[in-house]
């Protein structure tokens, strides 16, 4: 009898694993379901959603509730464009450094007068990271800063929400900070990367995702920087979009996203091509509904939407 629930709990065992490697095995493709028009005068292309209010915050300033695709609400153009939002906290800050509230767009503290290349926000820390020429460390609930350190000209940041911020130079060189300490863990350089730009962590993988100008993305190991593999994609993004319960990523590249999915085996491919005329290099993913959003600039300057690419 023992040995027969051994072979049983083998057997169910077997048919498990077979089930996860078959699900995320599933590939999943994206169209175009709809377009949200947006009267705005511009601003930079970097998108942030809001996970608990449903909230996509970007182009021009405007928030998009998710749930019913309207415009709710407006942030003043002078606090800068681009936001790491801190949703445990309730506040969100600004590539400016400025302070405002997630839940009804209040702005509770200026900010400097020019834009960072990236914002951060670290939730082992709760710490935000604003990226000038000197990466500078604030606590988001006053807005004041807790520490800097000089890293020179920097092109784009992301985080772990594990102590860790990944700050790519102009130099092309990788660095890692260790967010608490405020100094720099490790510098690398990613071979065969030309131009590292937009950046994703996968940090349940211990995976950071780096798009290339030479059409690559770069998939390294968060820990050491070995390059683990180079996926071909259709351009250079400056948002990359991850999907962690569908082991998609997305790679914006103008005209055409490229959708690469990790397999059960942890190898990597070109799942599909889909068509994004006239969307800019940037990507944000609703985990909950698995939606993709880009931004999508016509003839004149204001004729600006959103995309909404669905899932299924």
């Amino acid at each position: 009898m023992k040995g027969e629930r051994l072979v049983v709990r083998a057997i169910a065992a077997a048919l498990v694993i077979t089930v996860r490697a078959t699900a995320q095995d599933i590939t999943h493709q994206y169209y175009l379901s709809k377009k949200i028009h947006i009267d705005s005068s511009g601003g930079a292309a970097y998108l942030a959603i809001d996970d608990g209010h449903h909230r996509l915050y970007g182009e021009g300033g405007k928030v998009i509730d998710l749930l019913t695709d309207s415009i709710v609400g407006t942030l003043p153009s002078n606090i800068g464009h681009g936001y790491a939002l801190a949703e445990k906290l309730g506040v969100g800050v600004t590539r400016r450094a400025a302070v405002f509230n997630l839940t009804n767009f209040q702005v509770l503290s200026g900010g400097s007068g020019r834009s960072a290349s990236a914002v951060v926000y670290d939730a082992k820390t709760e710490r935000a990271f604003v990226t000038f020429d000197t990466v500078v460390a604030m606590d988001p609930k006053t807005g004041l800063s807790t520490g800097h350190i000089a890293l020179g000209k920097s092109r784009s940041a992301v985080g772990d929400d594990r102590g860790h911020v990944f700050v790519v130079l102009n130099t092309d060189t990788l660095l890692v900070l260790d967010a608490r300490r405020m100094t720099v863990r490790s510098r690398w350089l990613i071979e065969g990367c030309v131009s590292p730009y937009g950046m994703a962590v996968d940090p349940g993988q211990s995976r950071l995702l780096v798009s290339c100008a030479n059409h690559e993305l770069a998939i390294l190991d968060s820990r050491n920087g070995q390059i683990i593999t180079m996926v071909p994609t259709s351009g250079q993004a400056i948002q990359v979009g991850l999907d962690l319960a569908w082991h998609n990523v997305l790679v914006p590249g103008g005209d055409t996203l490229t959708v690469i999915h990790e397999r059960a085996d942890g190898t990597y491919g070109v799942a599909a091509l889909v068509a994004t005329i006239g969307a800019l290099h940037s990507v944000a993913i609703d985990a909950r509904t698995h939606r993709a959003y880009l931004i999508e600039r016509r003839d004149s300057h204001r004729d600006i939407a959103m995309m909404v690419l669905t899932g299924q």
